[in-house]
């Protein structure tokens, strides 16, 4: 309910673009209405955007990594099932 209520002043001013965050501090969560917000027209900013490049290369690599144990894990669960 408190994202959508976040929601009403997007859609009384619409924006073409808008900043991607990660709540923190009781903040609402809007990650929840992203793919309504792209729906209509607003351009999400990309998070590599927003970071310091050292930090984007750190997220990047981590976010790498998981995505290889995952694709690991489930070529092993595909092998075992065979």
């Amino acid at each position: 309910e408190r994202e959508r209520q976040s929601l009403e002043p997007l859609l009384a001013n619409p924006v073409s673009r808008l900043g991607v965050y990660w709540p923190i501090r009781n903040e609402p969560d809007l990650r929840g209405l992203y793919a309504d917000l792209a729906s209509r027209g607003v351009q999400l900013a990309d998070l590599f955007d927003a970071l310091p490049f050292d930090e984007a290369q750190r997220e990047f690599q981590s976010e790498l990594t998981k995505l290889r144990d995952l694709c690991l894990r489930l070529l092993e669960e595909r092998q075992l099932a065979a």
